[in-house]
């Protein structure tokens, strides 16, 4: 699989599609083989690259954040707003995108794969992590980003495009957009499939639980992928994955 950057945009069916949100600092690389296989299903895809991202220069990330984040995502889903059935969809950060479309707009159903509801590691959990991500960003204009085992097989992983640092404004707005999401989880009503890698080493995999036992949804499942880690759209369980959420946008 190509290590494309550009946003993607498959048809298929004209009544059903898919929206699909990359991670934080990503691409439409991240879930690229999903939306190939849904195509394959017959479901219509949307799976844009965030502005600022594409080109892979660090002095263009910079320029994205929380508010570019959203007016993407709002504008992504405007773009396909003619669609009978509208899933909308995201990894890791992009499953926080996902959800703050599913408030707003009450899809026929939610797709969120690695949520990031509470930190990987443990001694992060007991610290004021906004707070300290708020002094950071005030003080440095970039972090470093530390990429060992976000996944288990490395067979297409490798050739993802990562960035060694990050702005520093980033993990403060993705903690802003999670917790948002988080203190809302009973206002989304949508039938909603989480997936959670069980190695995840970003985000803690009990914050998919979480999420399953607090989000308002009546109709909702979650898997934990047993042989996966953070990208789990990459790693060993994807065929799986591409499995069941077909299987849950063709039930929806």
């Amino acid at each position: 699989m190509d290590a494309d950057t550009k946003s993607l945009f498959l048809q298929a069916d004209r009544d059903t599609i898919a929206l699909l949100f990359h991670g934080l600092a990503g691409s439409s690389y991240e879930v690229k083989g999903l939306a190939e296989f849904l195509w394959r299903k017959g479901i219509s895809v949307s799976a844009p690259t965030l502005s600022f991202h594409e080109s892979r220069e660090l002095k263009d990330l910079g320029c994205a954040g929380l508010e570019t984040w959203k007016k993407d995502a709002e504008n992504a889903y405007s773009g396909i707003k003619g669609y009978h059935k509208i899933i909308i969809g995201g990894i890791s950060n992009g499953a926080s995108l996902a959800a703050y479309l599913a408030l707003k707009y009450n899809p026929e159903g939610l797709l969120l794969l690695s949520p990031p509801v509470f930190p990987g590691h443990p001694w992060l959990q007991k610290v004021p992590l906004e707070k300290l991500a708020g002094w950071i960003s005030r003080r440095f204009d970039y972090v470093p980003r530390f990429d060992y085992k976000m996944v288990r097989d490395w067979t297409l992983a490798a050739h993802l495009p990562r960035f060694k640092k990050l702005p520093s404004h980033f993990p403060l707005d993705a903690m802003r957009l999670a917790g948002y999401v988080r203190e809302n989880l009973s206002r989304i009503h949508c039938p909603v499939l989480i997936i959670q890698g069980r190695h995840d080493n970003r985000v803690h995999p009990k914050g998919a639980e979480y999420l399953f036992q607090r989000i308002g949804s009546k109709e909702k499942k979650l898997i934990f992928a047993e042989n996966s880690g953070h990208v789990v759209l990459l790693d060993a369980d994807r065929d799986l994955i591409f499995r069941e959420t077909a299987g849950f946008i063709k039930s929806t």
